[in-house]
């Protein structure tokens, strides 16, 4: 199934693990409902301690792409769907059509180091600056949905310090002919959430939401924004329209 971890990389050993194992759920040859190795077998497999075995499967199972079944083991999601949006409809658009008032709070705003991790998912260095955002979506009062994202500091360094979670990332690009958006990723899942964010979305821990990724890459292949959402299900993702390339739609950063 797979060969031994390379040690000869800056990539810990517990991410190349991981990223083994999505690489076999995306294309298929872990599927839905099956069953992975067990940690014994995938640490002989891999040459890596049990430990790094349950780091990689505990990092896919709080994405929701993985489901461990005490005394059976630990299997592909049975209810993961992937679908390719080309775009889902923006939160204050949806306020509009539904008759709620959108408000976004922040939570966190900060400058920090790209780790292992982050550089790779924005295609950049290792220690580069990223602005880190955290923020929650509320209709009339009633929170919707939790967002983190990442976006790298040097696309928009002119924007530290000015209230990112307010600015229109529309409005921005509109300014700068050299950020043109070419492709937009989704990923949906469906998964139960964790103790902290049922709290933030004032649900109850192991209620089902909805897990989104969503990536934004430039004509280069760059990547400028890098995010993940926690939704209430059933509330935002029911539309589909297509947008024209180089548009990122009507979203606030």
């Amino acid at each position: 199934m797979i060969g031994n971890i390379g040690k000869a990389t800056a990539v810990p050993a517990h991410i190349q693990v991981r990223d083994f194992l999505l690489k076999q759920i995306k294309t298929g040859s872990l599927k839905p409902a099956d069953k992975i190795p067990s940690e014994r077998e995938l640490s002989r497999l891999c040459n890596v301690s049990r430990v790094t075995i349950r780091k990689s499967i505990g990092s896919l199972v709080n994405e929701g792409l993985l489901v461990s079944v005490p005394s059976k083991g630990t299997f592909v999601n049975e209810v993961m769907q992937r679908e390719d949006l080309e775009y889902v409809e923006s939160f204050f658009s949806q306020g509009e059509k539904r008759g709620f008032v959108g408000r976004i709070r922040l939570l966190e705003e900060e400058l920090v180091i790209a780790d292992v991790e982050m550089a790779e998912r924005l295609k950049v260095d290792e220690g580069e600056k990223l602005f880190r955002i955290n923020r929650l979506k509320l209709a009339n009062g009633m929170p919707l949905c939790s967002e983190l994202r990442y976006i790298p500091y040097k696309f928009i360094p002119e924007m530290i310090g000015r209230k990112l979670a307010e600015r229109s990332l529309t409005e921005y690009l509109k300014k700068r002919s050299d950020l043109k958006v070419a492709h937009r990723e989704l990923q949906i899942l469906p998964i139960l959430i964790d103790d902290k964010t049922a709290t933030l979305l004032r649900t109850y821990a192991g209620a089902p939401v909805l897990l989104v990724t969503e990536i934004l890459s430039l004509e280069d292949g760059s990547v400028l924004k890098w995010e993940q959402q926690i939704h209430k299900t059933g509330l935002l993702f029911n539309t589909r329209t297509t947008i024209k390339q180089g548009s990122v739609g009507n979203e606030a950063i």
